[in-house]
């Protein structure tokens, strides 16, 4: 049975998987309030005098933290400990030996694509490698050859890169 590709996903909950997975590569422990407050640029701490489960997003926290940990102990069970508290003060760290154990589904999620372009009239054409990286989303938007595009379905977003491209290109040959 194939197991889900957490790095597959998008929105709020790509995100934390992504903090999630790189705070825990740095094998220091790591508790939900830690993640928040790294989200949303408060100090270390900051969720000890207040409750955290109040933030917006804590729902999608709550359920990419054990996704993230279970791909972990899929891959390498054994490979995360906790401090052995309970309740608001429980945190885990991952104390494996692989500095990226979940590099294949990373990099799984990147795909290629080759995209031909007529530059000359005699039917010549240029061809260009393109990787879409669909969790690396700048506040809603998705950056590609330094301009900013509408995520909205995989198909409108590869027509948005192939004329992004195409005008590059055209800028590049006509210079």
């Amino acid at each position: 049975m194939a197991t889900k590709n957490i790095f597959a996903e998008f929105g709020l909950s790509s995100k934390f998987v992504n903090l999630i997975y790189r705070e825990l590569m740095k094998r220091y422990f790591l508790a939900y309030a830690d993640v928040l407050a790294l989200y949303y640029g408060r100090p270390h701490g900051y969720y000890n005098r207040i409750t955290c489960s109040n933030e917006t997003g804590y729902g999608e926290l709550k359920k990419a933290f054990p996704e993230v940990l279970k791909a972990l102990e899929r891959a390498y069970p054994g490979c995360i400990g906790d401090n052995g508290c309970t309740g608001k003060g429980k945190s885990y760290r991952y104390t494996g030996k692989y500095d990226d154990p979940l590099a294949a589904e990373r990099k799984a999620v990147a795909q290629k694509e080759t995209l031909p372009f007529d530059t000359h009239s005699d039917g010549t054409y240029v061809e260009v490698t393109l990787t879409i990286e669909p969790n690396r989303e700048l506040r809603g938007k998705i950056l590609a050859y330094g301009q900013y595009l509408e995520f909205m379905a995989p198909q409108s977003l590869r027509e948005q890169i192939k004329e992004i491209v195409r005008l590059q290109m055209e800028a590049y040959l006509h210079d």
